[in-house]
């Protein structure tokens, strides 16, 4: 008989360990784990790593690694997440990985710490980093870069901002780097919207039912400057990242458990503008606007998805509406944004 480790964590809560194999407790209640799953078995179970499970981007993940950002999942695991050794190339070159490469259905990268992920068949990342690694650090890139490649693998469409759940169905804050997107969501969680996800939004389609968008975790990823503007301090948030400063902000609260359908994006930019205005996208200035804001669209190419992804961009420019959204250079209110934002989510979606 194979007898493994099994701990949950509660979002915001300790670990629990089980107190016979195969039954987890965690809360109020316990759930029965099969020691046959074929993604436990795969953690090698004679190895001294716990097993964890979690739920992100719509996947149960079972994991060698800890991640405390992640919502507690089931048993059944879409992907494996270990840690272990993996190539430095995957292709006879020489000196280290450049950031990434691909082979067929493998992926490769390495973060400038020297950090690797393996990413394979849109099924298992492999962790390559030395103990003294910064792990806070590297999960960033684990929770950007190489699950934005496992979502390309899967044929999902990962879009580039933050997500949160409104009342018309989820909707997108999309837009450059620094735009504000974090920012943004932040104060509209304080007005009660459940974020959906920050970074990297993933959004599945099917032909029987609209454009699904995925919760990811509950957190935020605020810089400095503007912890003021959203009732936030320094002083209770951790860093998010010792390079680079940013704070995280969990938003456990509401957090949603379930996939929402996408109906709405907003595209901000700064604009030397008094009040923020907006305008619909219609058509092609549409489908090139959603494009343009796919996560790591740089991958595409190598990993034969142009032709896919332009059907999937297409499909969600069919069904959800997209308003590019100019706002003032200075971000010192937001109030009359999130304003804006609010009036035109609950829009009745007639998407053109």
């Amino acid at each position: 008989m194979i007898t493994l480790k099994l701990l949950f964590r509660e979002p915001g809560g300790q670990i629990e360990k089980a107190k016979s194999v195969g039954l987890v407790s965690f809360g109020p209640r316990a759930r029965r784990q099969s020691v046959t799953d074929p993604m436990s078995l795969v953690l090698n179970p004679t190895s001294s790593h716990r097993i964890f499970h979690y739920s992100a981007f719509g996947l149960q993940i079972a994991s060698e690694v800890d991640c405390p950002e992640l919502v507690v999942g089931s048993g059944d695991g879409d992907v494996l997440l270990r840690r272990g050794e993996v190539p430095r190339h995957l292709f006879q070159l020489g000196g280290d990985c450049r950031f990434f490469e691909v082979d067929g259905s493998r992926f490769l990268m390495r973060t400038p710490d020297g950090v690797s992920f393996l990413v394979e068949d849109g099924r298992k990342i492999t962790v390559d980093a030395t103990p003294e690694a910064d792990s806070g650090r590297w999960r960033i890139y684990l929770f950007g870069s190489a699950f934005g490649a496992l979502l390309h693998q899967r044929g999902r469409l990962p879009l580039h901002g933050s997500a949160l759940l409104g009342v018309q169905g989820a909707f997108v804050l999309a837009g450059a780097s620094g735009i504000g997107k974090s920012t943004l969501a932040a104060v509209l969680h304080a007005r009660g919207l459940p974020v959906l996800s920050d970074d990297v939004c993933a959004v599945s389609l099917s032909p029987d039912s609209p454009p699904l968008l995925h919760p990811a975790y509950p957190r935020l990823h605020l810089c400095p400057d503007v912890l003021d503007e959203v009732g936030a301090s320094a002083e209770t948030l951790r860093p998010a990242r010792k390079a680079i400063e940013k704070y995280a902000m969990d938003v456990h609260a509401s957090f949603p458990r379930e996939a929402a359908p996408l109906k709405t994006i907003f595209l901000l930019e700064s604009a030397d503008v008094d009040q923020p205005c907006y305008e619909e996208f219609s058509g092609m200035r549409k489908v090139v606007a959603i494009a343009a804001n796919t996560y790591r669209p740089i991958y595409l190419r190598p990993m034969g998805r142009l032709e896919s992804h332009f059907r999937q961009v297409a499909a969600v420019a069919r069904s959800a509406r997209l308003f590019r959204i100019q706002r003032p250079e200075d971000l010192s209110s937001l109030r009359p944004l999130a304003d804006l934002i609010l009036r035109l989510e609950a829009l009745p979606t007639t998407p053109a």
